[in-house]
């Protein structure tokens, strides 16, 4: 168990990766809408909500707010990724199939931390493989940090529990014992914090009653728009002064110093933290970006980008709860992101891992309800 808390990086080329999945994902997309004859549901809402964000996305970037000209075909492939994962996946492939696949990828990265600590350092152009800190209890086996560990780990955890709550096997336990110790020895804090907020609306929609979880959801938002307007107007209590969230506070302050005047309504597009917040932070804090999603939105297109993005994800959140024979486990997994992204700066759209794995969690989160709400038309392929 030792080699169990070293943290390892692992660098792996990106732009490989990127034009890996979206060759995936233009193929497999190509195929389900030739080939598969099935009825497709696409609700009206969400597909508006996720045109908007798109097209805001791609305003935002072919007026000049871009840091690379390689941004100019960002919006192409970012839409057909996203439109794929919330609307056709979740329709071809059950939920059992890919978060199961998911929880179970999550125990092999666990077992790849104990062999990849004896090997490291190893450096082989494509991928590097470094000690983290030998003086701290943490892994992240072959991720960059301990932080994308604990979020691919978050998905697993859910993926264990809703094969739990259907099949009650013991695969199913031991994979939630061990997505839950990837996640306590990444020591991601954001992430130990959304799952169990997460679990908690859970408990409450699964042994109390869905009306009860709502009003929970509500508080949950409630909470959040408070806690995003105290900093933005810096109505920063005492206590959280002293907490100041690894220094998070201070980067949400130069965020917010930097959304005055027309970046309010139209924010930055698409460049680099150099240009838009640095400025307005102690060198120390330099090109650490946002660390906060909800910011992070902003920044990227202003305050109706932001509107956006919690219609869709928080509505679709509080869609799910109020109709009826949902997944709890599903929807609990929408909490946990909703509460990550206070802390952490993914975004729903782009061609990485991360978008990816957001964007099939708030997709199987629409679907869940698309299938018992009728008011979702049917599109023919």
């Amino acid at each position: 168990m030792t080699s169990l808390t070293k943290k390892i990086d692992i660098t792996i080329s990106s732009s490989v990766f990127t034009v890996v999945i979206i060759g995936l994902y233009t193929t497999y997309l190509t195929y389900m809408l030739i080939y598969d004859e099935r009825t497709w549901k696409v609700p009206k809402r969400e597909l508006l909500l996720a045109l908007t964000l798109l097209i805001i996305v791609a305003i935002r970037i072919f007026s000049g707010g871009y840091s690379s000209k390689s941004l100019l075909f960002f919006p192409v492939y970012t839409a057909v990724i996203l439109l794929t994962n919330l609307f056709i996946v979740p329709q071809a492939v059950s939920s059992d199939i890919l978060f199961g696949t998911i929880s179970r990828i999550t125990a092999i990265f666990a077992l790849l931390a104990i062999p990849i600590w004896f090997f490291a350092p190893i450096d082989v152009g494509v991928i590097k493989l470094i000690r983290w800190d030998d003086s701290f209890l943490q892994i992240s086996s072959i991720f960059a940090n301990p932080n994308a560990l604990a979020k691919f780990a978050m998905v697993g955890f859910f993926g264990a529990l809703l094969e739990y709550n259907r099949y009650q096997t013991n695969v199913a336990r031991v994979l939630l014992l061990i997505t839950t110790i990837v996640v306590l020895l990444s020591y991601s804090r954001a992430v130990i914090v959304g799952i169990v907020i997460a679990m908690i609306v859970y408990f409450i929609q699964t042994r109390i009653s869905s009306s009860a979880a709502i009003l929970c959801v509500s508080g949950l938002f409630a909470g959040l728009f408070c806690f995003l307007t105290i900093i933005y107007f810096g109505w920063i209590p005492f206590v959280l002064n002293d907490i100041h969230f690894s220094g998070r506070l201070i980067i949400w302050e130069g965020v917010v110093n930097s959304l005055k005047g027309e970046k309010f309504w139209i924010g930055y597009g698409f460049m680099p933290a150099s240009e838009t917040i640095d400025p307005y932070l102690p060198e120390r804090w330099h090109n650490h970006g946002p660390h906060n999603a909800y910011y992070r939105w902003w920044l990227r297109g202003g305050i109706v980008t932001v509107i956006t993005f919690l219609l869709l994800f928080w509505g679709t959140i509080f869609r799910h709860y109020q109709a009826p024979q949902t997944n709890p486990a599903i929807g609990a997994l929408g909490v946990a992101w909703a509460i990550v992204f206070l802390f952490d700066a993914s975004l729903l759209i782009g061609a990485g891992i991360f978008p990816v794995l957001i964007s099939l969690s708030l997709g199987y989160l629409i679907m869940d309800t698309a299938n018992i709400d009728s008011t979702a038309p049917d599109v023919q392929s």
